[in-house]
Formats: C-alpha cells, sequence, structure tokens
C-alpha cells in the first residue's frame, strides 16, 4: 500500500465541473504466473451461465461479472483498476480464508476532496477528482486457490471438499462457495469499506484519519474515531456492541433494511453495528457489519450464503454513499435491484491485463512525503478479508 498526498486547489470549479454520470468501469489485472489462478487451463463444462471451458477463465468470467454489478452502481469516469491473484491461503477442513483485498494506495487533500486532511481510496480518489491521481493498480485482491480442492484428498480436503462455484446465477451445489458473491465482497474492501486504523495501537497512518473511520462511532466513550487518541480507539476496536456506523445513508435505511444488528445511540436512534469482537480479529475486526444483522448482509466477516448479490449489495450502497461515492442508473440505498447490472456497465477497452508484478496486496512502497518506516505494517489493514467458519445457530 502506498500513501500519497495533493494539494486541494480551485475544488469548488472541480465541484462545478465534474463529468457526467459514468458507469465505472473495474478493469481485471491478470497478476497470475503462466498454469495458475486466472492462467490454469485445467478443463472445465460451463456452469450456471459461465461458458468458460478452462478453470481460468470460469474464474476470470466470473470476476469480470462481479466487477460489472459494482461497476453498473457506482459514477467514475476513470477506469478502476482491479489486480488480482490465487494463491493458497489458510485451509482446513473446519475452517478457511476465503479471501483478501484492499486499496492498494490512500491520499489525501486531491482536487475534489470532500475532506481535507484525510485518507481516501485511490479508487474512491480518482472518481471524485475525475482524472487518475498515481500510477499502478487500484485495489488488489487475492483468492484461496485451494478452495478448487485441486489434487487434494483426505484430511487435506479445504473445508471437507467444498469447492469455488464459478456460475453467474447464484445457485451453487450444496456445500459449495459462491465465487461471485465474495469477489464482490472484497471489491467493496477495496472501494473504501474498511479502516485503515492500526487496530493494535490505535494509530491513523501519518496521523491522518481515513473517511470510513470518520464514521465509526464508539457508543460508550460518545465520540467518532477521528475525534479519539490512539488509546481510546485501540479498546473500541473491542467494543463488542457498542461500535456503530454514525452515516445518515446507512442510519436511515437501517429500520427498513434490518430486524437486527442496530442498537440505539444516545439519541435513540438506531444505528447499525461494526464487527468489534474481543480480542481484535486482524483482517475482520472494524472493517466488516457485526455478524448479528438480520437478515445477513453482504460485508459481514464470515461467509453468508444467503446473500445473493444478482439482487443489489444491500446497505453496502449505503455505506458507499456515505464515505462519498456517488450511485448511478437508479441505485438505491438500501440496494434491492430487480437484476444484477442496473443499467450500462461496459467492460474498459482490453478488458482484462497480464500486467506482472505489484497487486494482491504486494509490499508497502511509501511516498515521497512520508518517512515512517513502521507503516509497512498497514499492509496487514489493507487486506480486509472474509474468513468462512460452520453455520452459527441462530
Amino acid at each position: 500500500m502506498r500513501i500519497a498526498t495533493r494539494l486541494a486547489v480551485l475544488v469548488l470549479a472541480v465541484a462545478l465541473g465534474l463529468p457526467a454520470a459514468h458507469a465505472a468501469q473495474i478493469r481485471i489485472i491478470n497478476q497470475d504466473d503462466p498454469g495458475e489462478g486466472l492462467n490454469d487451463d485445467s478443463p472445465r463444462e460451463p456452469v450456471g451461465g459461465n461458458e468458460g471451458t478452462t478453470l481460468g477463465e470460469q474464474r476470470l468470467l466470473a470476476l469480470e461479472y462481479a466487477a460489472e454489478i459494482l461497476g453498473s452502481r457506482l459514477r467514475s469516469a476513470v477506469t478502476i483498476q482491479l489486480a488480482v491473484n490465487f494463491d493458497r491461503q489458510s485451509c482446513s477442513i473446519n475452517n478457511a480464508t476465503l479471501a483478501s483485498a484492499g486499496a492498494e494506495t490512500l491520499i489525501e487533500n486531491f482536487s475534489g476532496a470532500p475532506r481535507s486532511d484525510t485518507f481516501y481510496t485511490i479508487a474512491q480518489a480518482n472518481a471524485l477528482a475525475g482524472e487518475r491521481l498515481d500510477d499502478g493498480p487500484d485495489i488488489g485482491a487475492t483468492f484461496n486457490s485451494a478452495l478448487d480442492n485441486t489434487g487434494l484428498s483426505g484430511d487435506q480436503l479445504c473445508l471437507g471438499g467444498a469447492d469455488w462455484y464459478y456460475g453467474l446465477d447464484n445457485d451453487p451445489p450444496d456445500g459449495d462457495l459462491n465465487f461471485v458473491s465474495t469477489a464482490v465482497h472484497e471489491i467493496v474492501h477495496g472501494l473504501g469499506f474498511a479502516t485503515f486504523v492500526e487496530l493494535s495501537t490505535g494509530a491513523f497512518v501519518q496521523d491522518t484519519p481515513d473517511i470510513y473511520s470518520v464514521f465509526i462511532r464508539d457508543l460508550t466513550a460518545g465520540k467518532n474515531w477521528h475525534r479519539m487518541s490512539d488509546s481510546e480507539r485501540m479498546a473500541s476496536a473491542q467494543n463488542d456492541g457498542n461500535v456503530v456506523w454514525s452515516g445518515d445513508a446507512v442510519t436511515a435505511a437501517a429500520p427498513d433494511a434490518l430486524s437486527d444488528g442496530t442498537t440505539p445511540d444516545g439519541q435513540g436512534t438506531p444505528r447499525v453495528l461494526l464487527y468489534a469482537p474481543s480480542p481484535v480479529e486482524a483482517g475482520s475486526s472494524i472493517s466488516h457489519w457485526d455478524t448479528s444483522l438480520r437478515p445477513d448482509a453482504l460485508m459481514e466477516p464470515f461467509n453468508t450464503p444467503e446473500n445473493d448479490v444478482l439482487h443489489g449489495i444491500g446497505l453496502s450502497a449505503c455505506l458507499l454513499r456515505d464515505i462519498g461515492w456517488e450511485l448511478i442508473n437508479g441505485t438505491e440505498c438500501p440496494d434491492d435491484a430487480a437484476s444484477a447490472i442496473v443499467g450500462p456497465a461496459e467492460r474498459a477497452e482490453g478488458g482484462t491485463g497480464s500486467d506482472s508484478g505489484g497487486g494482491g496486496g504486494g509490499g508497502c512502497t511509501l511516498g515521497g512525503d512520508t518517512s515512517d518506516p513502521l507503516w509497512p505494517l498497514m499492509l496487514l489493514l489493507a487486506l480486509a478479508g472474509i474468513a468462512w467458519r460452520p453455520a452459527r445457530a441462530r
């Protein structure tokens, strides 16, 4: 993850001259080596509307479909570059990490920034500025290739034999995992559904809040995170049941969208809970909805098979609106659309890339205006992954 800054100039002029609504195009950059991941040529039969005939092709088509689902809902005149690779990650018979993703760069004080001295993910900053502000991928994502269980048997089987389902119809066989919904989840993280606070210390990157953290509120302390000290944020990160999202769009939608998963603030307003277990769970805490939400929501930290991204991204659309994304093509908050793609969301010219290096989280290269050598640790926070566990008792 790189950190960058820009001077905000002529903000009013930029705001007045924003380009017309333009569906975001999300370009997949293939980071896999020959013969693996997106390049795996193992034969496969077409499944669930996915006409790919190799494993790699099915993975790519499913990723592109997930990208189109989100791209059709968000305005950006700048193509979003999504660097992707498939690698074996943590996996056993009983649990697994499905995927991890995060912004490759944070940027503050760019032309058109809604808040000064606040970090935004590069994908959002590009969309707000109407121009590309930084070279390289915007989002890095890694998916667990072990979930295809290729060449494994017995106790080696990931999740007892569960496989990725690459169909586009939200109809995975019992026990298999819907890749499209997982990919949508991960891309949403890269768009800004994540905090970049070092949860073990409560510290902001360069003592600068990120836009997501501005809306995190601790009901015990009665403060939002950007108003807290490091020690207060560190304690808040594990204040289970008392950490909420304070954004207006999410709050307004919650009463009709949820039957559980909210708690009243000091004024009696129901606020949606964020995941804040004790102890902190790296990669999951704070950067997800709480698991108490009913119905289950897309951005919970554990796989929730009930989610149907073919009919919208639910409260995630509201949160993206709260942090400054513009919803287009009639996308509502919460998003409960009649179809997966709500309007024109044409793929970027070239569709996919085969660039090597970078992506998937990679290393952490700091910009010239930063000097703290400890911030490579922030890479762990950029990888806001989801994990799987057996169904919980309800």
